[in-house]
């Protein structure tokens, strides 16, 4: 005690003395008023989400018409498309309904410059519910593009946001051949031993490549030959996978 203080004395392993005073603890904030206000304010915003959803079942088809919105139920169809003509990969974005798609930004790591890609037409052909967005990878890696697709009639200054995420596989840059398709034999090569069924190298190249088509193979063959035409920026290149299941070449 030190003038009827209650004090604590701790003395360390190595001889070092320290003394604390014993506080009162601090009076105990009262949350009352606090959670009362944020319970009213998620009560008001429920009641203004009801409110618009009561006048959006009241107006009818032609005032929806007028008020430029897009259809209950429209989505936005994303997926990876192989241009063999000029050897590029193409990201796809397909509206239902016919909607127009008034822009795209798209974000991924290492593909687009700024991490970042901007679309926004000059001139809307048609409907303008389809869009073409080139794919050019400098490395080979995995890869995952987040996008924000924005729809709306051409006439319109109100526009819906749909947000979509589309994995690009790890070899993006080739894509796999039909066995009828064009293709020259790479003249180098490299030859190893690998002791496994062809079934798993089947799996590893559906889950590393690019397989835009039908592609019927039956693994338990001896001989599995894969081919792959190089894209941008591998255009001037092709690749060859042959595996004989017997001896593991």
């Amino acid at each position: 005690m030190n003038n009827d203080v209650a004090e604590l004395t701790v003395i360390t392993a190595d001889g070092r003395v320290y003394g604390f005073t014993n506080t009162k603890p601090k009076e105990i904030v009262d949350r009352t008023q606090e959670t009362l206000h944020l319970f009213g304010q998620k009560k008001h915003n429920l009641l203004v989400e009801l409110s618009n959803f009561k006048q959006e079942e009241q107006l009818t088809e032609t005032e929806k018409v007028k008020d430029f919105r897009i259809p209950i139920g429209t989505t936005v169809e994303c997926k990876l498309f192989v241009s063999k003509n000029d050897r590029t990969l193409y990201l796809v974005l397909e509206a239902s309904h016919e909607v127009c798609i008034r822009g795209v930004i798209a974000f991924a790591e290492g593909i687009f410059e700024g991490e970042s890609y901007i679309w926004i037409p000059k001139l809307i052909e048609g409907n303008g519910d389809r869009v073409r967005i080139p794919i050019v990878t400098e490395k080979d890696m995995a890869n995952e593009i987040h996008i924000r697709t924005f729809l709306g009639p051409q006439e319109s200054s109100k526009l819906s946001v749909f947000e979509t995420a589309l994995s690009i596989p790890r070899f993006a840059r080739f894509c796999v051949l039909r066995s009828d398709d064009a293709f020259v034999m790479p003249s180098s090569y490299v030859e190893v031993v690998i002791k496994i069924r062809n079934q798993r190298i089947l799996d590893w190249v559906m889950d590393t490549f690019l397989i835009d088509i039908d592609f019927p193979m039956d693994p338990e063959e001896d001989k599995m030959e894969i081919r792959f035409l190089g894209l941008a920026s591998k255009r001037d290149q092709s690749l060859c996978i042959t595996h004989y299941q017997a001896d593991g070449k």
